[in-house]
């Protein structure tokens, strides 16, 4: 649906005077980063294969990347990546990150094993 709203949009462009382009798609990209949605220049996929590319990683989950501002993107993610060294594995992803993905901000959890839900109890 979003795309469709896209294509239309750009349809209207061609014949719209460059300021009023302008305005659109500025309003397009505002309301992407209040609505948090994955900034359109981010390929996800591409990013979760070369997260899995690194040494010892073997799965991802809860992998969620967003936007604050059109410069500001964050990605919080767990890499499941037994016996590694993990301060090690962190810094490689954040510098993967940043240099091949213009991400930044980022948290990420290493776990020995992945956690399924509802498997164990979690004391909060």
């Amino acid at each position: 649906m979003w795309l469709s709203f896209v294509s239309l949009m750009w349809s209207f462009m061609v014949v719209m005077p460059q300021p009023v382009c302008c305005i659109i798609l500025y309003f397009i990209q505002s309301i992407n980063i209040l609505l948090e949605g994955v900034p359109s220049e981010i390929n996800i996929e591409s990013l979760r294969n070369d997260l899995l590319a690194l040494d010892g990683v073997q799965g991802i989950h809860q992998l969620k990347v967003w936007a604050i501002t059109s410069k500001n993107v964050h990605l919080t993610a767990h890499l499941i990546a037994p016996d590694v060294d993990q301060r090690a594995l962190y810094h490689q992803a954040v510098e993967l990150l940043g240099h091949e993905h213009g991400i930044t901000q980022v948290t990420l959890q290493i776990e020995e094993d992945e956690c399924h839900p509802h498997q164990h109890e979690h004391s909060h």
